[in-house]
């Protein structure tokens, strides 16, 4: 527990707590003990507290330093920092209650107690060398280490460098411990790191330049490159005497088993034999079951001299049941025709057939439309049809009327039928009552109630009563309440469906007007319109006029507001647009603007554009702006400038302002065109919008540029904070206030940390307080050298090292050499060869030879088969003679030399039957007489016997044989178990099995021994041509050399190459195309169709077109059918009649039109309707519309041509609009000409007035004032029409004999100055007088007389 003390005001007592919080809260007595204070540390162990702070129960309140723990009776660790508490006193600092040392720790220990030492591999620099509470070194490793903390000591696999000061060492990257030398890694060794050997039996060998043992391997492949040890083989070394029998591959270096065994042997350490009744390719190695037999054995031990099944054979090789596909007494026959599994030993027949095959001999093929080509093995019959097809065989089509589920294969009754047929086979089309349909047709006998027409496939229609109507007609015996007609149906839009006998509308439908509400009110109507007028009870807005023709906000003081179109001829104020729909900016002057573009002539003061919606300027003179581009006009308000008067003067232009944003003049501290500048700048003008100096004046800094640069700056100093670009002669750091170090030469050092360039003579160093050539870490404080550099020693480390050393360099304390180079030796080096106990005379000549070496500078080996290392100095002869099987002065002779060897121990020639090098090995035993002393190959070998080494009982190939002089293998022209035999005359480069068969023929000759002249099935060949009496499966021709097409079902083809049957998805006599092409074929590459044969479509031709597309077929990539049978229609042809293409679906999905087509009608759309019509009820076929210029019931009657467009009503022929000037029922009536535009309504009236002098509806009653006028008129119009009247009285009887009939004709006569009489005839148009011509207008029927002059107009 930790305690903390207060004293109380009284100071009587002090309060103990066990938290720091509680003795500052002024409830510390609540919460604290009171505890008597102590007056001084007086007795027990107090004796380390402070004065004052013990209590009785000898609790420190507060340790002396250097001192922690309760009561203070703990040391702080001598490692922690010291500090001096009072003059002259001096102790340990750390946590006075766990003893943790504060303020850090020793440059050199580490932890929370400094009691843990920094690695003595860190690099030691100044200051601290490893992190306080980590221990990870700070300045890099010494060399030959490497990690956070410099522990791991570089790889010996590494390559070793010379490094400065330390010699050799195995050096590494300091972090991540990968080797730094460029050589790669010592040989022996692989990885990054170079840390994970290899070749352990690999060769060793000795290198003088490691002075040690190494090993030669590949780090790529593992494989030793120089040998392997004794005792071990493999490109590896991994093999051992144990696995001889290994092949060529070698064995698992891992497990020293061999990867494969040599042929022959098997088992895991090929040390077991193979059966010898196995075939040359030998046994497998697991369970030793041959891979081939000898030839006439059979069986997996080869012990069966037949093809036995499974139950294998008896010992005398017979076999106890026969393979699959083989019969016989010793299974050696193959089963007659296409059995499945088995078949019957003694006479070869099929116990079961193949599929797709019956009879006995399994020799017929299944009928075609068997399902999966499956039939009864015994008759042949189908065991299932293919869909589509019924009877034993599959040879008959199910019923037409069968729908894609097909039929029963026994009966043929289909399982369902398609739409429209019935009956147990359905063999009846149409729906037909339960009387069923006549056999001989399939025609119904009578229909189903709703149903009608021959086939009994129409419905009635929807308003017959009891749906039922005549069986040919489909007319309704008698209609349901409120409906009329043969269908039943009213002819016009009557509302509600309601109309009496005749089909006259009770009441038109919303929008429609007419007898037969068969005329459409106009779209502008609103509310509807005057059922016999057609005229608008009132009109939408912005539509005027009878019919709401008039569109938009048209001027009124024009005498026609607008035209027949509907626009207006000119716009009222502040309105613009075709339709004069479209306001004028309120912005215009006086709202005037373009009729067609909406463009203000002038725009209000403070607004410009076209539209006068842009604002002008804030700051232009009396906010006025030209109208084009909303440049002020006249000028700028105070402080402004530019063409629109938005850009403001510079803030620190004086009174006066500026021009073009140049002030005229600058406030008080203030410079540049712009006065924006403030401070020491490098140059007048060059600072930012804010007054700051783009750069400073030479000697200036700061943010203002108003700031002096440090005194031994020279030059320049940055900006911001005032560090020196360049030092003054003598001085470096950031901002020049530290002198150059005192030995620098010239005082000349670098700025940055103040390394000295080159040293005053006599010092050395960064700093140049080293007083000789230091190594790494440089000096004492002293100048003495921590190390010397690499080639000094002594103790200031300046005498040069001898040249006689290696790049090691020597020794500090007496120059000693660390290394000496090839042959030479001594402390320096300084004598010639291997010298004993490196003594040699001043000439460098060794007074005595190292063992092992000898010669007159002892660098030359002593022959290596000495019993001892020593030699003679000066012959090299072996002095204690030679070990055992070596003879001679230097012991090289060790075999059966002839006439003796070289110093090497190589023989000059050696003693018959002997070979080798030094003639210690034997020739083979087969050998007719020497051999080659090389490789011991026999020169000749003993009758019977074959290969290099005579050891073969037959022509082996290069392998050889095994230890019983069988061939592993037959040399190429040989065969037999021996190869002995020569191969079949016909083999390709004379190059057979080891049965006899060859690898592959001769061109144009087949057969396992290339006797046929083709691919021939097991009947042969004809022994004369070579032609096959049958091909094999899946060859065709007439050699039997063509493939057959690779999509054939088992590859199976006729001779001439046509498929017996197709694998699945491949289509054609060669099944080379992956659909149902026509006759163009399909791709070569892609095996698509060109194009689709008819019946078919898709992108591969797969899917069979709709059912009722006519024989031109259907469109490949939709499917949609060409064109459709009769009574069908619809992109499938799926709808019953022609139906109306407008409405999406255009049937429902039991092919009912919902609308027929316009020209058809009926319950199925398959009646056409009357050629006069342009549209007829679906139910009556009476015609809804006429087609131009006709009306009546049946629309064979014609308009009045007085009748706008030839327009008429469809009841009752009146027309449906007049041309300009006519009106009345036909048209056949003037308006009246004073009417204003001389327009007027059906009826007479003018409906836009009359002109001045007139009124009354139709403006044919005269004002007062006009009166007299009249009169005047009246008379005077009276003389002229007499005048006229004579004059084309004697023209007609001039020119116009008449037709001399005494019909009536209607003449139109011109007056020389322009005036049109029109001479009134009978309308025959009008219903009264069309009956002579029965409706028929002829050409005949109507003159016009126009004299062929130019006539002035008056």
């Amino acid at each position: 527990m930790i305690s903390y003390y207060f004293v109380s005001p009284a100071k009587q007592f002090s309060y103990v707590c066990t938290r720091r919080d509680l003795w500052i809260n002024e409830k510390a007595k609540d919460t604290c003990k009171p505890s008597k204070l102590l007056s001084s540390n007086s007795a027990g162990n107090c004796t380390n507290c402070k004065p004052g702070q013990c209590d009785n129960s000898q609790t420190c309140g507060e340790c002396e330093d250097g001192w922690y723990g309760n009561p203070c009776f703990k040391r702080c660790g001598s490692q922690c920092p010291t500090i001096q508490t009072s003059p002259g006193i001096f102790s340990k600092v750390c946590d006075k209650d766990t003893g943790k040392c504060t303020g850090g720790c020793r440059d050199d220990v580490y932890g929370e107690y400094c009691d843990k030492q920094c690695s003595s591999h860190c690099l030691q620099l100044t200051g601290r060398i490893c992190d306080l509470v980590s221990g990870k070194c700070l300045h890099s490793c010494t060399q030959g280490y490497y990690g956070e903390d410099c522990t791991s000591p570089c790889s010996k696999g590494c390559y070793p460098i010379l490094v400065s000061g330390a010699g050799f060492v195995n050096k590494c990257s300091p972090q991540t411990g990968i080797c730094e030398s460029d050589k790669d890694c010592k040989p022996g060794w692989c990885g990054t790191k170079c840390d994970l050997s290899c070749g352990t039996n690999c060769k060793t060998t000795h290198s003088e330049y490691f002075r040690e043992d190494v090993k030669q391997c590949s780090c790529a492949t593992g494989s030793c490159t120089d040998g392997c040890e004794s005792g071990w083989y493999g490109e590896n070394c991994e093999c051992t005497s144990d696995n001889l029998k290994c092949d060529e591959f070698g064995c698992n270096k891992t497990t020293g088993l061999c990867n494969s065994c040599q042929p022959g042997y098997h088992g895991d350490m090929c040390d077991q034999t193979c059966p010898q009744s196995c075939g040359p390719e030998g046994c497998h190695r697991n369970n030793g079951t041959c891979i081939n037999c000898k030839n006439d054995l059979y069986g997996p031990k080869c012990l069966c001299k037949g093809h036995c099944d499974l139950a294998g054979c008896d010992s005398q090789g017979d076999c106890h049941s026969c393979a699959p596909g083989w019969h016989g007494s010793r299974c050696l026959d193959a089963c007659l025709g296409n059995c499945k599994e088995k078949c019957d030993r003694n006479n070869g027949k099929c116990i079961f057939c193949r599929d797709g095959f019956y009879g006995k001999q399994c020799r017929a093929r299944c009928p075609l439309n068997c399902n999966e080509t499956l039939c009864e093995q015994d008759t042949g019959h189908c065991l299932q049809c293919v869909t589509g097809f019924y009877s034993e065989n599959c040879s008959l089509t199910c019923p037409v009327g069968c729908d894609s589920s097909g039929c029963q294969q026994i009966t043929g009754a289909c399982y369902t039928c398609k739409r429209g047929f019935t009956g147990n086979q359905c063999e009846c089309h149409g729906y037909c009552s339960g009387e069923g349909c006549i056999g001989t047709n399939g025609l119904c006998k009578n229909c189903r109630s709703g149903y009608y027409e021959t086939s009994c496939d129409k419905s009635c229609p929807k308003n017959c009563k009891d749906n039922k109507c005549e069986r040919q007609s489909g007319k309704c015996y008698s209609c349901k309440d409120g409906y009329y007609g043969s269908v039943c149906l009213c002819s016009g839009n009557c509302k509600n469906d309601q109309c009496n006998e005749r089909g006259v509308c009770s009441e038109c439908s919303s929008g429609w007007y007419g007898e037969f509400c068969t005329s459409k009110c106009s779209v502008n109507c609103d509310g509807g319109c005057n059922r016999i007028s057609g005229f608008c009870e009132r009109c939408k807005p912005s539509w005027y006029g009878p019919q709401c023709k008039c569109k938009g906000h048209c001027a009124q003081n024009s005498e026609n507001s607008c035209g027949t179109d509907g626009i207006c001829s000119a716009c009222s104020p502040g309105w613009y647009g075709q339709n004069c729909l479209q306001n004028c900016s309120s912005n215009c002057l006086r709202e005037d603007c373009e009729r067609w573009t909406g463009t203000c002539s002038s725009c209000q003061v403070g607004f410009f554009d076209n539209d006068c919606h842009s604002i002008c300027p804030d700051n232009c003179f009396s906010s006025e702006c030209l109208k084009s581009d909303g440049k002020c006009k006249y000028g700028c308000k105070s402080r402004g400038f530019g063409d629109f008067c938005n850009s403001t003067c510079p803030h620190h232009c004086d009174e006066q302002g500026c021009l073009k944003g140049d002030c005229y003049g600058c406030e008080s501290g203030w410079y540049g065109l712009q006065c924006q500048c403030r401070g020491h700048c490098s140059t007048l003008g060059q600072c930012n919008k804010d007054g700051r100096c783009d750069q400073c004046k030479f000697g200036y800094f700061g943010e203002n540029c108003n700031q002096t640069c440090p005194q031994n700056c020279k030059g320049s100093c940055h900006r911001d904070e005032g560090s020196c670009d360049q030092c003054v002669l003598g001085y470096h750091g950031e901002f020049c206030n530290e002198s150059c170090p005192l030995n620098c030469n010239n005082d000349i050092c670098n700025q940055a940390d103040g390394s000295c360039s080159n040293c005053d003579a006599g010092w050395y160093g960064s700093k140049c307080i080293c007083t000789g050539q230091c190594g790494p870490g440089e000096c004492h404080s002293n100048g003495t050298c921590f190390t010397c550099a690499v080639g000094y020693h002594g103790l200031s480390c300046n005498d040069l090292c001898l040249s006689t050393c290696t790049r090691k360099g020597c020794l500090r304390k007496n120059g000693h050499c660390l290394e000496c180079p090839v042959k030479t030796s001594g402390s320096f080096c300084n004598c010639s060869g291997y010298c004993l106990n490196g003594e040699c005379n001043a000439a460098g000549i060794c007074k005595k030879c190292n063992a092992s070496w000898h010669g007159n500078n002892c660098d030359q080996s002593c022959p290596k088969n000495c019993a001892t290392k020593n030699c003679d100095r000066e012959t090299g002869a072996c002095s204690d003679g030679c070990i055992k099987g070596f003879f001679g002065q230097k012991c090289t002779c060790l075999g059966n030399c002839k006439s003796g060897c070289d110093d090497t121990g190589k023989c000059f020639e050696c003693e018959d039957g002997w070979q080798g090098t030094q003639c210690t090995q034997k020739c083979p035993v087969n050998c007719l007489s020497a051999c080659t002393r090389n490789n011991g190959h026999c020169l000749q070998c003993k009758a019977g016997w074959y290969g290099t080494e005579c050891t073969c009982t037959g022509h082996c190939d290069s392998r050889e044989c095994d230890e019983n002089g069988i061939c592993f293998s037959c040399a190429d022209g040989w065969s037999g178990e021996n190869c002995s035999l020569s191969c079949p005359k016909n083999c390709k480069d004379n190059i057979c099995l080891r049965s006899g068969n060859c690898v592959s023929c001769k061109s144009g000759w087949y057969g396992n021994t290339c006797q046929c002249s083709g691919q021939c099935s097991d009947r042969g060949c004809n022994v004369t041509s070579g032609i096959c009496h049958e091909c094999e499966i899946g060859f065709h021709g007439r050699t039997c050399l063509d493939s057959c097409p690779r999509n054939c079902d088992n590859s199976e083809c006729s001779r001439n190459g046509q498929c017996a049957s197709c694998i699945a998805d491949w289509y054609g006599d060669k099944c080379f195309c992956s659909g149902n092409c026509d006759i163009s074929g399909c791709n070569i590459a892609s095996h698509e169709c060109y194009n689709c044969e008819k019946g078919w479509h898709g992108q591969k031709c797969l899917q069979t077109c709709p059912f009722n597309c006519d024989d031109t077929g259907c469109k490949r990539n939709s499917g949609d059918c060409l064109s459709c049978v009769p009574n069908r229609s619809g992109d499938k042809c799926h709808c019953i009649g022609y139906c109306d293409d407008s409405h999406p679906n255009m049937c429902t999905n039991t092919g009912d039109c919902y609308n027929c087509s316009k020209t058809y009608f009926g319950v199925n759309c398959d009646q056409m309707c009357s050629k006069y019509c342009d549209g007829c009820d679906r139910n009556s076929g009476l015609c809804t519309t006429c087609k131009q210029g006709l009306y009546g019931q049946t629309c064979q009657l014609t308009c009045s041509t007085d009748c706008m467009e030839l327009r008429c009503g469809k009841d009752d022929g009146k027309c449906l609009r007049c041309g300009p000037g006519q009106y009345g029922d036909f048209c056949e009536k003037n308006c009246s000409s004073n009417c204003i535009g001389g327009y007027c309504s059906l009826n007479g009236t003018c409906p836009l007035g009359c002109k001045s002098g007139w009124k009354g509806l139709s403006c044919i009653e005269p004002t007062g004032i006009s009166l007299v006028l009249i009169v005047v008129m009246s008379v005077c119009g009276l003389v002229i029409f007499l005048l006229v009247f004579v004059f084309i009285s004697c023209a007609c009887s001039r020119r116009d004999p008449g037709d001399g009939k005494g019909k009536y004709t209607a003449t139109t006569h011109l007056r020389r100055w322009g005036t049109v009489v029109r001479t009134h005839t009978p309308n025959i148009h009008h219903p009264a007088n069309r009956e002579a011509n029965n409706g028929h207008i002829t050409g005949k029927d109507i003159k016009y007389n126009i004299v062929p002059e130019t006539y002035d107009v008056l």
